[in-house]
């Protein structure tokens, strides 16, 4: 069962801020985040990030563009 991330995304000129938080008894080891555009079939690995970082800046979006993000939290046993 998946645990409850909570997301928020926010747009800027040319960007896209995704941050997340998770509750405080997940032991982080790693962040995954994937993106896909508007009619891409599958997700790709946008960024693996360690620990306690819980944001991406995804810089050069294309105005107009419709993106989506899926955030995966590994845990230091390796539960996703």
């Amino acid at each position: 069962m998946a645990s409850p991330i909570d997301i928020a995304v926010h747009d800027g000129q040319g960007s896209i801020l995704v941050s997340w938080s998770i509750a405080d008894s997940i032991v982080v080891y790693e962040n995954r985040v994937f993106i896909k555009e508007f009619g891409q079939e599958n997700f790709e690995v946008k960024s693996v990030a360690h620990k306690n970082t819980f944001q991406y800046l995804d810089l050069n979006c294309t105005p107009g563009t419709r993106y989506f993000y899926k955030v995966e939290v590994v845990d230091v046993n390796g539960k996703v």
